[in-house]
């Protein structure tokens, strides 16, 4: 994640028995402005709804966002939904103090077998999900690029949460919900646009613009059936 400098009755009973054997692993980096405001808006907003949806978070932050953590408990037969929320490159996702959690030929097949795997960062969809899918990752949700926020100073990130972790954070609830896993970008699009006509009315067109652009770099890379 970038911040720029200014200038996403049966029916219900067959979701509840779906989500409530399901656990997620959550990595929250948690150690710098962009990532603080991350986990802030999540914990309020992301977190407490996957709880209420029967979703058990077991939930890795800060210091605990590191790899050897990471290793153990992405390895258990219970984790089915990865989310990582911290800073990437095009091969790795980083942890705690930009130290490496996933990164290509650093980890095992077991940790994202059979998991739906999404991560809030830059860069991560280029190659690294792709690495994903050819271990086993059953879907993987990232950017390709940047995701940016157009804020210079905590104040600015508080006020842009809504609109921009909001949007992405679309993609756990959508998950929550008990969404097929190819249908979940649809809703997370519309999310995303709903927040982009918002920043419009409100005149910010930096900001509209921005996160049209981190719309577009979203992608869903999903495993052959």
């Amino acid at each position: 994640m970038t911040p720029q400098s200014t200038s996403a009755a049966s029916t219900t009973s067959a979701q509840t028995r779906q989500t409530s054997a399901v656990s997620a692993l959550a990595i929250e980096a948690n150690f710098d402005p962009i990532t603080k405001a991350a986990f802030k808006y999540r914990r309020k907003h992301i977190y407490r709804y996957l709880k209420k949806k029967g979703v058990k978070v077991v939930l890795l932050c800060g210091k605990e966002a590191v790899r050897r953590r990471v290793r153990a408990e992405a390895t258990q037969a219970n984790i089915t939904y990865i989310i990582g929320v911290g800073h990437g490159r095009d091969r790795s996702f980083r942890g705690y103090r930009n130290q490496p959690v996933f990164r290509i030929g650093g980890y095992a097949a077991e940790e994202v077998r059979g998991k739906v795997v999404h991560l809030l960062s830059c860069f991560t969809a280029s190659n690294l999900g792709m690495d994903f899918l050819s271990q086993g990752c059953r879907a993987f949700f990232g950017y390709q690029e940047e995701f940016a926020i157009p804020a210079s100073n905590l104040k600015e990130l508080n006020e842009l949460a809504e609109a921009f972790f909001g949007s992405d954070g679309e993609i756990d609830l959508a998950f929550a919900d008990g969404v097929p896993v190819e249908q979940i970008l649809d809703r997370v699009r519309r999310k995303f646009d709903q927040h982009i006509a918002m920043l419009d009315r409100q005149s910010q067109r930096e900001s509209s613009a921005t996160l049209e652009s981190n719309r577009d770099l979203l992608i869903g890379l999903f495993a052959s059936s």
